[in-house]
């Protein structure tokens, strides 16, 4: 698969993802709020993003023709460029 065509798909899963869990700002707000509960820790969405992303980068150790972690990867990368200019 090329760059041009993972990007593509990246966008595409995006939008399925939104579609089945709905907005991401949303999403990651109350992730960020029960993790910052979880861990006594103020915790925000882009942290979240981060950690998400390190995620994926773990998981290609092992499984590194695995193009899904890839595109999450790129997918969580975008959420954390989205939510860097928040406090």
């Amino acid at each position: 698969m090329t760059s041009e065509e993972l990007l593509a798909k990246a966008v595409a899963t995006f939008s399925d993802r939104g579609k089945q869990y709905g907005d991401p700002e949303d999403m990651f707000d109350n992730i960020s709020l029960v993790a910052s509960i979880i861990l006594n820790k103020n915790l925000k969405p882009y942290d979240i993003a981060m950690i998400f992303h390190c995620a994926k980068l773990c998981r290609t150790m092992t499984s590194r023709d695995n193009l899904d972690h890839y595109i999450d990867g790129i997918n969580y990368l975008a959420f954390a460029g989205q939510f860097s200019d928040r406090e």
